[in-house]
């Protein structure tokens, strides 16, 4: 499959029910969109499921009492680089470093271009860039 409105730059997005299964399902979506070819694939699998991970485990624990993980990825790509958005409602606790357990937010300091926080209500989450090295 090819990048849908590559020369547009136009994110597409995917909202996700939340069950465990939707982590993988996240990542085929993404592989989908970007093809396992593309330079950032890989990275951007890796975070795209640490994200997804973290945002099951948050709602199992959050203080604020969440009944849904569900989760929305939106991808916006080039022949050399992609943008993810990883969104969730609810308080988005689990979008802040130093609060958030797990190594998903870690990683993507260490691994992206970019990245940062979506501090938006009720969707709040994290974005990250991958580039080509």
């Amino acid at each position: 499959m090819t990048i849908l409105n590559l020369s547009e730059r136009i994110p597409v997005s995917h909202r996700f029910p939340g069950a465990y299964r939707d982590v993988g399902a996240a990542r085929r979506f993404l592989a989908d969109l970007l093809g396992r070819n593309h330079p950032c694939f890989y990275d951007a699998a890796l975070l795209t499921s640490e994200l997804a991970t973290v945002i099951m485990y948050h709602a199992q624990i959050c203080v604020f009492g969440r009944d849904t993980p569900e989760f929305t990825v939106s991808v916006r790509a080039e022949p050399d680089s992609v943008g993810v958005t990883v969104l969730s409602p609810g308080c988005g606790c689990w979008a802040v470093p130093g609060v958030t357990l797990g190594r998903g937010l870690h990683l993507v300091e260490l691994i992206a271009a970019r990245s940062g926080l979506v501090r938006t209500l009720p969707d709040p989450g994290v974005w990250f860039e991958l580039r080509d090295r």
